[in-house]
């Protein structure tokens, strides 16, 4: 933990003893902070290597660079143009990526099965060819037949082989990777490739390696803040995995085991579901990708900086609720909520803890998760209240009345996790 960490914890030991200025305090805070942070970027981001190789879902990335944008971008050839950071207004000259009609066609053939003359792109291009000319790589409509088996020999091997990077090939060059761009938002933006991404597309290849042809400038700075915050912060591990792909090589300390074993018991893959301290929104990521509605409540104003910046980034559409959720007076009703290490924080005051009754009791759902602490840990030396984990999950269970209780597993260092539900 840095000098700057440190003397911000010790003010917030003393501010939180004045519980009307904390907010005030909190948010002014949090503009220097992320002042500081800033300032550490081009440390943070000089060991990461711009030109590496990335992995990325296909079906994530839903649009492309215009051309004359791409021309732009990469002058003349891509082995010179991996790698860059750009400011401008580059990343917005863009359109849907399944305007392209090789998206499209590829869609037609191996998702739909239809043989390649009857496709809409085969339709369309012996019609241009025919109005137009020769158009690219198709002169004549017969090429549309010849080029669609090499692509088929394209799509055999990949179901066979799996989509391998040029690093795997014997001949593989590095700059003929799928190129993709980050634009301004940290969202993904495809460049060049539109053969093999279209293909892999349509195949449900959900890995697909990609090099980066250009960052923007404020994603290349808000990747940086993210890294030097983990560095500083959280003594170089993120809390838990950061799902963009321009992060997945930030170490973390926290798996996805949590979340296996919760979806594995939850009967239910839809509804509301509320994340209490929800961090940066790993679990809203994953459930939301499963067909949730998920709330992210996250009371610390430099985690809801970064839980706001990477929902953006990847696209995702769950709500995020700041400051402290027992202040929410209409919460509505859940079909899922999450209380993974977090009640615990409410039992170290009495002001607190009456705080912890009161939400308990007004919180409505079918199933609650909920981690408890170790009344060993170090944290908990002077709480107002230590439970151990069965004294703990029978006063939450006394509370919201859900009178059913599951143990699902133990994680980390032996914290239970546990599945409640029914009402009384």
């Amino acid at each position: 933990m840095s000098k700057f960490e440190k003397r911000a914890r010790r003010v917030r030991r003393a501010i939180r003893k004045v519980p009307v200025v904390e907010p005030v305090v909190s948010r002014a805070g949090a503009v220097v902070w992320r002042r500081h942070l800033r300032r550490q970027v081009a440390r943070s981001q000089a060991g990461v290597d711009p030109t590496r190789l990335l992995w990325v879902d296909p079906a994530q990335v839903h649009r492309r660079l215009r051309p004359d944008a791409v021309r732009e971008l990469i002058p003349g050839s891509a082995r010179n143009a991996i790698g860059q950071v750009r400011g401008g207004d580059w990343d917005l000259d863009v359109e849907p990526i399944d305007a392209h009609p090789f998206v499209g066609a590829a869609r037609e053939r191996y998702a739909e099965g239809k043989a390649w003359d009857d496709t809409r792109f085969a339709a369309e291009m012996r019609a241009r060819i025919e109005r137009d000319g020769p158009q690219h790589r198709y002169r004549t409509p017969e090429d549309i037949a010849r080029l669609g088996a090499r692509w088929d020999e394209l799509a055999d091997r990949i179901r066979v082989e799996g989509f391998r990077s040029q690093d795997e090939l014997a001949d593989g060059k590095p700059w003929e990777e799928v190129l993709v761009a980050f634009d301004r938002f940290g969202r993904l933006v495809f460049v060049e490739g539109i053969h093999r991404f279209a293909i892999a597309r349509a195949l449900g290849v959900e890995r697909l390696p990609v090099r980066v042809a250009a960052r923007h400038q404020d994603w290349y700075r808000m990747s940086g803040e993210i890294r030097a915050y983990v560095n500083e912060a959280e003594g170089g591990r993120a809390y838990q995995p950061l799902l963009h792909p321009d992060l997945a090589d930030v170490p973390y300390s926290h798996d996805g085991e949590r979340f296996d074993l919760i979806l594995d018991a939850l009967p239910v893959r839809e509804g509301r579901l509320l994340d209490i301290g929800a961090n940066w929104g790993y679990f809203c990521h994953r459930f939301e990708a499963v067909g949730f509605s998920p709330i992210a409540s996250e009371r610390s104003e430099k985690q809801l900086y970064f839980l706001a910046a990477l929902r953006d980034a990847l696209e995702r559409r769950f709500e995020i609720w700041g400051g402290s959720i027992t202040d929410v007076k209409d919460l509505g009703e859940f079909e899922v909520v999450l209380a993974l290490n977090v009640f615990h924080h409410f039992l170290k005051a009495e002001t607190s803890y009456q705080e912890l009754l009161g939400l308990l009791r007004r919180l409505r759902t079918r199933y609650l998760v909920f981690e408890p602490h170790l009344p060993t840990e170090r944290q908990m030396q002077r709480a107002y209240r230590n439970p151990d984990p069965d004294e703990f999950r029978e006063l939450v269970q006394r509370e919201t009345g859900l009178t059913e209780h599951t143990l699902l597993g133990t994680v980390g260092q032996g914290r239970p996790v546990y599945l409640l539900r029914g009402r009384a």
